[in-house]
């Protein structure tokens, strides 16, 4: 079997299982939104939410994956020849993936949304990308890929030099667009390190890469910051690892030039994975598909609530069982919290639209108490 039949067995593969947990009609995701209907879905996303009691402004929008489904660098795609980095979809339609930048411009200058979200990953430390990148050894991409696949003069490996972590705050900087934006950075996690608090050496490498660079950027304040976008916090960090959070919490010291604390001029969120068994028991295994995915139990809900560390939640309708019940669980939870805790900050919440049809976010969520603050959105640019 050659590179490019066993990457297809394994996608196959992939798709029993989803078939079997979800049913053929939601292979594929139900709710992305073409870009030509932009328009008119916000409208009715936001309508939905201003029935909320506590919502008094539009929610802001975050554009998943830099807010392009098609062209976002998702993995690596491997073939006789060469090894390209893919954008979302099935292999045989794999398409190839656009400069992180051009799809940021797009999502602020064209989409006119608020906020993108990208995929931080950290090569392994011998790897020929950290050699080139030195200190700042941190690249956008959604899945771990395989790292040995990747050698230098391979198109996979010019695009992850191209479009490293600080190459793309840079260019958000140098545009302007934290004046007014905001950027969303998902942690990725090493596997071995999803549920540890961080205190190997091997797990302490992630974080400690990514420190330098995260309080540099978060250090450059706006010039005038629109409320509408929640101040001057314009990076933010989110991770479905709670240890990776606090590792990064409890390390995040120093001040702006304004004289904020640094941790209070960015946001921790933590990523709800998944709740339920779901079909033959198989939603915790496929939770797991593309990276660690965090189950958001009892105990885990105790310990998120309570926990200073963390002051947002991202969630989705279609990962808990019931959204609602333990979202509105969660949020009691903190309120007590937040009585016994002056340090404690209260949490904002925001979900993701894209993993369930219209109908099906519109019940999830008919029962929701605490406001939300933004949802998560798909734009997809097929023909």
């Amino acid at each position: 079997m050659n590179i490019m039949e066993e990457h297809i067995s394994r996608w196959f593969c992939a798709c029993i299982l989803l078939a079997l947990l979800t049913g053929c009609a939601n292979l594929v995701s139900p709710a992305r939104i073409h870009e030509r209907d932009l328009a008119s879905r916000l409208f009715d996303i936001q309508q939905f939410h201003a029935g909320h009691p506590e919502v008094h402004a539009p929610l802001e929008v975050v554009g998943h994956g830099a807010g392009a489904f098609r062209q976002y660098p998702m993995n690596v795609f491997e073939s006789e020849s060469t090894v390209q980095v893919r954008g979302n979809h099935w292999p045989l339609k794999a398409a190839y993936a656009l400069p992180v930048e051009q799809l940021i411009d797009k999502s602020f200058r064209f989409y006119q949304i608020d906020a993108v979200e990208i995929d931080v990953q950290v090569p392994p430390e011998n790897h020929p990308l950290c050699r080139a990148l030195g200190d700042t050894c941190a690249v956008v991409m959604h899945d771990t890929p395989d790292w040995d696949a990747i050698a230098p003069g391979s198109p996979a490996y010019q695009y992850l030099l191209e479009n490293s972590l600080v190459n793309i705050l840079d260019f958000v900087v140098q545009q302007g667009f934290h004046e007014k934006h905001i950027i969303y950075l998902d942690l990725k996690s090493p596997r071995k390190c999803q549920l540890t608090d961080y205190a190997n050496d091997s797990c302490k490498r992630y974080p400690d890469l990514l420190l330098p660079i995260l309080k540099k950027y978060v250090a450059i304040e706006r010039h005038k910051a629109p409320t509408a976008t929640g101040g001057a916090s314009w990076l933010r960090l989110v991770s479905f690892s709670p240890g990776l959070l606090r590792y990064l919490h409890q390390r995040f010291e120093g001040h702006t030039p304004s004289g904020k604390a640094l941790r209070d001029a960015t946001s921790f969120g933590f990523i709800a994975g998944y709740s339920g068994k779901g079909f033959l028991g198989l939603k915790p295994l496929l939770a797991q598909a593309k990276g660690p995915v965090p189950e958001l139990s009892t105990a885990m809900s105790e310990t998120i609530a309570a926990a200073p560390y963390i002051d947002r939640i991202w969630f989705s309708v279609r990962g808990l069982e019931s959204p609602a019940e333990e979202i509105n669980r969660l949020a009691s939870l903190r309120t007590v919290a937040l009585k016994n805790n002056s340090a404690l900050k209260p949490f904002a919440f925001s979900v993701a639209t894209y993993d369930v049809s219209w109908q099906d976010y519109q019940s999830g969520l008919s029962a929701l108490k605490p406001a939300l603050t933004s949802f998560m959105i798909d734009v997809d640019t097929s023909p």
